[in-house]
């Protein structure tokens, strides 16, 4: 039987969740609320209506292109020879920082409706990463998106960590939540290494997230930080961030073969040894 819910369903539900005037990293999935009356968007105003702050991944592939000749770092979970097969087939739309934002390209298959709802906000802001970018709605919303330098794709996650935020997972697992990245880089991983085509027509190195696929594996060391809270048919669950991040880096450094996923993909791989040796 598929369960309908509104808005004040789910504000009551993030309030039950102490997630009151709380700043908030958000991973979703309207689908597993079941039927909600305005769909993405009543899920948006509820996040908006009850968060101080929320902060969604809207990640693209704007200028993702091949690395130039000669640049070719170990470890970087990468196939080349792959990958440049394939990269040369595409045409790359390039990326221009200056022009990036709301209205630019999103992977809505991969962030889900509801970070694209909330680019639709008049007061959401975008940061520029050419492929992490992070999306923001509240208050002090400049202070978590800029700057975003490419280098540094974790960047809106560490002013999140700063103030002691919160992670909130609605209806998805840990393979969608990006603070374990964070954690990633806390023991000691560095980010993978890929190129943007920019305007200007110069190709530049930015740094990315690997695989999470194997990300689900942390869950039972984190047991006692969760609140959760069914929203209709949603399995909702929220984290302190700060605490979250500190265990998780710490069951990486313990056990670095934690997060690799059951393919025992080349990302994993080179993430256990530590991420680009460059």
């Amino acid at each position: 039987m598929l369960v309908t819910i509104a808005g004040k369903d789910i504000a009551l539900g993030l309030e039950n969740l102490g997630l009151k005037d709380q700043t908030v990293e958000v991973h979703s999935s309207l689908s597993s609320f079941g039927h909600v009356t305005g769909g993405a968007r009543s899920v948006t105003c509820a996040l908006l209506g009850i968060c101080r702050t929320v902060l969604v991944p809207t990640f693209s592939e704007v200028g993702r292109t091949t690395p130039p000749p000669g640049d070719r770092p170990l470890q970087n979970g990468t196939n080349y020879g792959r990958w440049l097969a394939g990269a040369t087939k595409k045409k790359v739309i390039p990326f221009d920082p200056d022009t990036f934002g709301c209205d630019s390209a999103v992977n809505e298959e991969e962030m889900g409706i509801i970070s694209k709802e909330l680019l639709r906000q008049p007061a959401t802001l975008r940061s520029n990463h050419p492929s992490v970018s992070w999306a923001a709605s509240g208050k002090d919303t400049e202070s978590f998106l800029h700057p975003h330098h490419p280098d540094d794709p974790n960047a809106p996650l560490k002013e999140l960590l700063d103030r002691d935020g919160r992670i909130l997972l609605l209806g998805v697992t840990l393979r969608s939540c990006t603070a374990v990245h964070l954690a990633e880089e806390v023991a000691g991983r560095r980010p993978f290494i890929r190129w943007t085509l920019y305007k200007d027509g110069t190709v530049r190195r930015m740094r990315e997230y690997g695989c999470s696929d194997g990300f689900c594996a942390l869950e039972p060391h984190l047991k006692h930080l969760v609140r959760e809270a069914q929203i209709g048919s949603c399995r909702a669950r929220a984290y302190p961030i700060r605490e979250f991040v500190e265990i998780c880096a710490q069951k990486i450094k313990e056990s670095p073969s934690v997060t690799i996923c059951s393919d025992r993909c080349g990302r994993c791989l080179d993430a256990v040894k530590g991420g680009p040796a460059d």
